[in-house]
């Protein structure tokens, strides 16, 4: 009887040391941290103005509005080739990077870099980047945010940079 206690006891333990909400299991350390200021493509900053936006960028290929579904607010998707710039309320609030025509200003990143060239800049966050057999994700946490710059890599490459919030 006392065996089955035990086992239950480590059973629980177990559980509550790997199912305790955080994205990172018992062991990990946590991502590199990014402050929000620090954060760039091709040098334009996070909350940039629209029209200071667009007299950077030009006129993009199309834009596409959206409903935040849970504000009820607009925002406008501007795409340029393929990647994305997202405006709300007038300023540059995210974006989906996913061609080498634009950098991600810290560090000097660009799509088609190797994944490795994380590893000096995020050595946190690349050292704990998810993996499978082809493709891996380096996140790296915004400030005090809930958000993150993820970096999609496939075969060692970068394919993709963008930021993605935790909801």
């Amino acid at each position: 009887m006392s065996k089955i206690l035990w086992a239950l006891l480590y059973l629980c333990l177990f559980l509550c040391l790997n199912l305790r909400g955080s994205h990172y299991s018992f062991g990990q350390v946590e991502p590199d941290v990014l402050s929000p200021e620090k954060l760039g493509i091709s040098g334009l900053s996070i909350d940039t103005e629209k029209n200071t936006f667009l007299s950077m960028l030009g006129q993009p290929d199309s834009i596409i509005s959206h409903i935040d579904e849970f504000e009820g607010t607009t925002f406008y998707e501007y795409v340029y080739l393929n990647s994305s710039f997202y405006i709300s309320n007038g300023v540059f609030t995210s974006f989906d990077i996913r061609d080498n025509s634009f950098q991600f200003d810290y560090g000097e990143i660009e799509v088609g870099d190797r994944a490795e060239n994380l590893e000096p800049i995020f050595p946190k966050s690349y050292a704990n980047r998810e993996r499978s057999t082809t493709k891996s994700t380096v996140r790296v946490k915004i400030g005090e945010t809930e958000a993150y710059i993820l970096f999609i890599c496939c075969h060692s490459i970068i394919t993709r940079i963008m930021i993605w919030e935790d909801i």
